[in-house]
């Protein structure tokens, strides 16, 4: 299977306003749930991808690979994105696409990360899981936590 770059899911990287709106939204009414990832880890990932800055590369949870540096950050950044679309009743202007296009690309970017499971991969099944599990969607939940206990064996 070809790997193809992280760049096909870039159309869907919000204004930096709009990801500012949804970081926050996630820390503030959604963090407090699933407690592992660090919220300035998530700012200097969105300017990361944002920008293009090359000069300052944020660490991710596991910084001992830089394997995939940019499917890992765009998959976590995606993930929290497709958290906080799911809580918001009202859309925010300057983000491009929907719930079910995020969930796309997160899903996508699992795929293409399948044959390298790190602590991002691992994170990233857990919130599937626990949003799944929210939208009582339990046999998707208990699919994405099957491939999380997949992944760490």
């Amino acid at each position: 299977m070809a790997v193809r770059p992280a760049s096909n899911h870039l159309w869907l990287l919000p204004s930096l306003a709009a990801q500012q709106r949804l970081l926050d939204v996630y820390f503030t009414d959604l963090h407090h749930y699933i407690q592992f990832l660090d919220q300035d880890m998530c700012v200097q990932i969105s300017v990361y991808l944002s920008l293009g800055s090359f000069d300052h590369i944020p660490a991710l949870p596991h910084t001992s690979s830089r394997n995939r540096y940019r499917e890992r950050a765009t998959l976590i950044l995606y993930a929290v994105f497709l958290l906080a679309l799911s809580h918001l009743s009202e859309p925010i202007k300057g983000v491009p696409g929907t719930r079910d296009d995020y969930y796309d690309a997160v899903l996508d970017l699992l795929d293409q990360l399948d044959d390298h499971p790190t602590l991002e991969t691992v994170q990233v099944l857990l919130m599937l899981t626990w949003r799944e599990q929210g939208c009582d969607q339990s046999q998707r939940a208990w699919l994405h936590l099957g491939i999380n206990s997949k992944a760490l064996f």
